[in-house]
């Protein structure tokens, strides 16, 4: 069997978390990386860290609960405590449902890769914008760029912008997380990308329990369908699911740790 690791997936409360590691095992899942929307959702994963072997974290706000954030950072150090803290993330600037204005996303993504600088961790972006516009992916990538030229990492989450804005991306050492819309029947334009991605910064996520891959698309995603997902990219670069699970767990050892 192969080895892989879920480097992105969401988790609503302990009990979950234990059985659906406990079951990934058994796919071949060895490593997962679960992302905070929220400080709340952080605390309750700093505790799951702790009893699920298999298990890391990423901290931080995402742009849908950015105008709710106090701004307190006071529970880091007790993140960083578990030794399971692995990123800052899941952050960035999402334009496409505005759950909250721009303004205080674009504070609170500003906020969040300070963090990570002074913490020096990786960050997991979330970026979206509406079909007619590129104005999210600009304004993330000012910040990116400056966050780079400090010495910061990132990857870019569940990509599906332009070329031209992956390319500018890349250009400031973005990894890119691949995902199950890879195996969706009108997603040519991430199959298109994924071609493109440097090998060296390929990673394989789920965001489960969203964006399952097919055949079950639509129902509840787990990190035990990343083979489905390592076997897509595989045919798309015309490649083994043996190197993908090489190539993809180096990366994840690289950026993360895991």
């Amino acid at each position: 069997m192969l080895s892989f690791r879920d480097t992105h997936c969401h988790f609503a409360d302990e009990s979950l978390a234990e059985r659906v590691c406990a079951e990934s095992l058994e796919s071949g899942i060895a490593g997962i990386l679960a992302c905070a929307s929220s400080i709340p959702d952080a605390c309750m994963l700093c505790k799951a860290v702790q009893k699920i072997p298999n298990l890391c974290f990423a901290a931080g706000v995402h742009p849908h609960e950015a105008e709710s954030f106090d701004g307190n950072f006071s529970c880091f150090p007790e993140f960083l405590s578990t030794g399971k803290l692995r990123a800052v993330g899941e952050i960035g600037l999402d334009f496409y449902y505005d759950f909250a204005d721009h303004e205080s996303q674009i504070r609170v993504f500003s906020k969040m890769l300070e963090l990570a600088l002074s913490m020096d961790l990786p960050v997991s972006v979330h970026c979206r914008d509406k079909e007619d516009s590129e104005a999210a992916y600009d304004i993330a990538y000012q910040y990116l760029k400056d966050f780079s030229a400090d010495g910061g990492r990132f990857v870019i989450h569940s990509y599906s912008g332009s070329m031209k804005y992956m390319e500018l991306f890349s250009g400031l050492g973005a990894w890119f997380g691949v995902n199950g819309m890879i195996t969706f029947k009108k997603a040519e334009n991430i199959r298109t990308l994924a071609k493109e991605y440097p090998t060296e910064k390929i990673l394989l996520e789920t965001d489960s329990p969203y964006l399952a891959p097919a055949p079950f698309r639509g129902k509840e995603n787990t990190p035990a369908y990343i083979p489905l997902i390592a076997e897509a990219l595989a045919a798309v670069r015309q490649v083994t699911p043996e190197e993908i699970s090489t190539l993809t767990n180096k990366n994840a050892a690289v950026l993360f740790s895991i």
